[in-house]
C-alpha cells in the first residue's frame, strides 16, 4: 500500500506544484498551494523524488478563490485558476529567486494587462469519454475580456455560448483539455483564457461536431478520422484560423462541410493531415478549405501573418511589451552586428534593423516560422533570414556585436552555448521560457567571457499559470 502523508503545504516547485515536508523529506503535491494542508498518497515510485496526489484538504490556503472556471478541479490547463492574481505573481517571483539563487538576482515581474480572455491559441485534442466512474462537467460559459474591447464578426455573427448539458445527449466523445497527468479529456465549451472570438469558434467547431459525429482517431489501432482541432486567432483583430487535424483526409469531408455552413463568409479553414502516431501536434501537410491559410496580427507597428503551425508567443499584449524592452536593452544599434537566434517570425531582429543596426541575422530552424520572416525580410536590407540549427549557424555568421536568444522549454544546450561563448558577441539579451533552463544556460555562459548586467527581469505570460518568461543582459567582461 502507498504511504500517505498529513502535509502543510509551505512552497512551489518550478513547474507550480505544491511542496510539502514529509517524514522522509520534500513531496511535491500538484494541484495544492503555500497554506494547505492536504492528506495525500505517495503514487512516485521507491528511490524517486516524492511525489503525491491529494485525497483532501483539511484546511485551504488564505490564497485561494472561487476560480473563474468551473473546470478549474478538473482542467489541467490553468494549474493556478484557484489562486488569487496577486498572489501567482508574488508565488513566480518567489519560485524565481529560489531556482535562480547563487546564478542571478531577480527584480520584479511585469504583470500581464489582462489575467483572463488573453490566450490567443489553442490546440484541442478529440477523444473517447475517460473511463466508466469519472465524473465529466461540461465547462460553463465565462465573462472575459474588456467590455471596452471592439466587438469582433465573430461575436456578432454567433449567438452567446450556451451551456450544452441539456441540448444533446451525453456525447462519445469529447473535445478539450487532459486532465492533469493524464490522458484522461475534460469536455471543454468555453475557455476562461482564450481570446472571446476563439470562445465563439470552439462553440462553431462543438456544433459541427456533434452534427457529425466524428470518429476519434486511436493512435494504437489507427483508426479513426478526427485528433484534434486548433484555433489561433488575433488580439488585434477579428481573424481566426480553425484548423481540423485528421489522419485521413478523405474521412474528414462530412466535418469540414458541416463547419464551413457555420462560419461567417470566407473565415480561415484549414485541414492538417497528421498520420504518424507519437507526440507531434501537426503533419507536414496542411489544406485550405476556404479563405486564407493564416490569420494577420499587429505588433509593433507589423502585420504578422501567423498559420497553424507557425510558434507565436501566446500573449500578444506581453509579447509587445517583451519586445520593447529587448529593443531598449539593445540601445542604440546603428552600424552594429546583430543575431536573431531562434528568432522565429524574426520580429525582435526587425526591430533592430529598423533602428540601424548594420547588419542583422534571423536564425530559425521551423519552415512555417522562416517563411514569414523572409516576408517580412523582403523590404529591409540589412536583415537577412538564415535557416539551421544555432550551433552549427552562429559561427559563420562572423563578428557580432549584439546576440538576442530566445530557445525552446529545453534551453540552449550545451552546444549552443558553447558556440555562443566561441563566437563572443560584445553582448547578449538571453530570453527563456524555462527558469530551470535559464539556470542551466546562465551558468554555461557565465563560466565563460560574461558577467550578468543588472537582475533577470520577469514577464508574466499566462496568467493562471506557473509560467513566466524570464529577460537577462550578459556583456563580455
Amino acid at each position: 500500500m502507498k504511504p500517505r502523508y498529513d502535509l502543510l503545504i509551505d512552497a512551489l516547485d518550478a513547474r507550480g506544484a505544491g511542496i510539502g515536508r514529509g517524514p522522509k523529506g520534500p513531496v511535491t503535491v500538484p494541484a495544492a498551494l503555500p497554506g494547505d494542508r492536504v492528506r495525500a498518497r505517495q503514487v512516485s515510485r521507491p528511490g524517486r523524488s516524492l511525489k503525491a496526489v491529494a485525497e483532501s484538504w483539511d484546511a485551504l490556503s488564505i490564497q485561494r478563490r472561487v476560480p473563474p472556471c468551473r473546470l478549474a478541479d478538473r482542467c489541467g490547463a490553468c494549474a493556478w485558476m484557484g489562486a488569487r492574481d496577486a498572489a501567482q505573481i508574488e508565488w513566480k517571483l518567489a519560485t524565481a529567486r529560489r531556482v535562480l539563487a547563487g546564478v542571478a538576482s531577480v527584480s520584479h515581474i511585469v504583470p500581464a494587462p489582462a489575467s483572463l480572455g488573453y490566450r490567443n491559441r489553442a490546440i484541442l485534442p478529440f477523444g473517447k469519454r475517460p473511463p466508466a466512474g469519472r465524473a465529466q462537467r461540461v465547462a460553463a460559459p465565462v465573462e472575459v475580456g474588456s467590455a471596452a474591447r471592439p466587438e469582433s464578426p465573430w461575436e456578432r455573427s454567433r449567438a452567446p455560448l450556451g451551456h450544452p448539458r441539456s441540448a444533446a445527449p451525453r456525447p462519445s466523445a469529447y473535445l478539450g483539455y487532459y486532465e492533469p497527468g493524464t490522458h484522461h479529456l475534460v469536455d471543454v465549451a468555453a475557455c476562461a483564457v482564450l481570446l472571446p472570438s476563439l470562445n465563439a469558434a470552439l462553440a462553431v467547431v462543438r456544433r459541427a461536431i456533434a452534427a457529425v459525429r466524428p470518429v476519434p482517431f486511436n493512435e494504437a489501432t489507427g483508426h479513426g478520422v478526427l485528433r484534434r482541432v486548433a484555433l489561433r486567432g488575433a488580439a488585434r483583430g477579428s481573424d481566426v484560423l480553425i484548423t481540423v487535424v485528421v489522419a485521413d483526409a478523405s474521412a474528414a469531408e462530412p466535418l469540414l462541410v458541416e463547419l464551413a455552413a457555420g462560419l461567417p463568409p470566407a473565415a480561415p479553414l484549414a485541414l492538417n493531415i497528421q498520420r504518424e502516431s507519437g507526440n507531434a501536434v501537426f503533419g507536414a501537410e496542411t489544406h485550405v478549405v476556404q479563405g486564407r491559410p493564416f490569420i494577420e496580427e499587429r505588433i509593433r507597428g507589423h502585420c504578422v501573418r501567423l498559420d497553424a503551425t507557425a510558434f507565436f508567443q501566446l500573449n500578444t499584449a506581453q509579447a509587445e511589451a517583451l519586445y520593447a524592452r529587448v529593443a531598449a536593452l539593445a540601445g542604440a544599434v546603428g552600424g552594429q552586428s546583430v543575431a536573431d537566434l531562434y528568432g522565429g517570425v524574426g520580429l525582435m531582429g526587425l526591430d533592430l534593423a529598423r533602428a540601424g543596426a548594420a547588419r542583422v541575422s534571423v536564425v530559425e530552424s521551423a519552415p512555417s516560422a522562416l517563411a514569414e520572416a523572409r516576408r517580412l525580410a523582403a523590404a529591409q536590407p540589412n536583415l537577412q533570414v538564415v535557416a539551421g540549427d544555432v550551433a552549427s549557424t552562429l559561427p559563420t555568421l562572423g563578428p557580432l556585436d549584439l546576440v538576442i536568444t530566445d530557445p525552446p522549454r529545453a534551453g540552449l544546450g550545451e552546444a549552443a552555448a558553447a558556440a555562443l561563448v566561441k563566437t563572443a558577441p560584445r553582448r547578449i539579451i538571453h530570453i527563456a521560457c524555462s527558469l530551470n533552463s535559464l539556470a542551466r544556460d546562465l551558468r554555461r555562459l557565465l563560466a565563460g567571457p560574461y558577467r550578468l548586467v543588472g537582475p533577470v527581469e520577469l514577464f508574466d505570460f499566462l496568467p493562471q499559470t506557473p509560467h513566466v518568461e524570464a529577460l537577462a543582459l550578459l556583456e563580455r567582461v
